[in-house]
Formats: structure tokens, C-alpha cells, sequence
């Protein structure tokens, strides 16, 4: 069952139209990765459907992996001081070829405090979405929620 701070992140996904699954597994390292989300690149990088649930080198290049990092993730919350093993699977999702992006549960609380917040997250995150103006989404972003990340 997915932490509250998780669902939040999954449904603006959802909500952008980004394919993505949960709790996908690396099949090199084992380490399993919250939201591993498919960037709409081309043709050669497209990401089976339905997505499985273990994910190896082949399929790096066309994913986000999403780290969702609520309180427990880190030593001192006040000070954001991340655990060891936080900072370490992150350094290791990275040198295993995974575009890792880490969403610390402040960063996405202010995020959903501004008027566009998420929006621009899954923009900047996500550039070939349908919320990009000229593309199939609204250019306005109704609907369409988007946030911020860490990379």
C-alpha cells in the first residue's frame, strides 16, 4: 500500500496521462523503485505494454525512476538531512543509467501549495507531455496537475 504522500504523486501522474507503474524492480541491483514513469520519447524507446513489474538496462533510457521521499527517508527531517541508505540508493539508481529523481515530501507539499506547482514539476520533468503547449493536452494545464523534483 503506497504512502498518502505516494498516491498524491501517482494521481498527478494519472492525471498528466503519464504511463507509469509502482514498486517496478531493477533487475540488476533488486532495488525496487516507487514510480518508475515512461518518457514519451520516440518509437525506439517505448516501454512494453503492459508494463512488468521487473525492469532491466534495456528499458532505462525511456523511464524516470521516482523516488517518493516522506519523512522516514531522512535522519533529521528539519534539517533534510536524507538517511545513508536514501542517498546511497539514489547515487546507485544513477550509476546503474536510471534517470533518478528524488521527491522529498516538503518539496512536494509546497509544490501542491502553488497555484501551478505540480504542473510545472511534471513539465520540467516530463517535457514531451500532452500539457506542453502544441501538444494533445491542454495549454493551459486545467486538469492537469504537474509538480517539482529533485533530479
Amino acid at each position: 500500500m503506497p504512502s498518502r504522500l505516494q498516491a498524491q504523486v501517482e494521481e498527478a501522474l494519472r492525471d498528466a496521462g503519464i504511463p507509469f507503474t509502482t514498486e517496478a524492480i531493477d533487475a540488476d541491483s533488486g532495488y525496487s523503485i516507487d514510480i518508475l514513469a515512461y518518457q514519451n520519447q520516440d518509437e525506439d524507446s517505448a516501454m512494453p505494454s503492459p508494463l512488468p513489474a521487473r525492469f532491466g538496462a534495456s528499458h532505462r533510457a525511456a523511464a524516470i525512476a521516482i523516488e517518493v521521499d516522506g519523512p522516514g527517508h531522512f535522519a533529521r527531517p528539519a534539517l533534510r538531512a536524507p538517511l545513508g541508505s536514501t542517498a546511497l540508493k539514489q547515487r546507485h539508481l544513477r550509476q546503474l543509467g536510471w534517470h533518478a529523481v528524488s521527491i522529498a515530501f516538503w518539496e512536494w507539499n509546497a509544490l501542491r501549495r502553488e497555484p501551478h506547482g505540480v504542473r510545472d514539476f511534471i513539465l520540467a520533468t516530463f517535457p514531451r507531455t500532452a500539457l506542453h503547449p502544441g501538444g494533445s493536452g491542454d495549454a493551459e494545464g486545467r486538469g492537469s496537475p504537474g509538480g517539482n523534483v529533485r533530479a
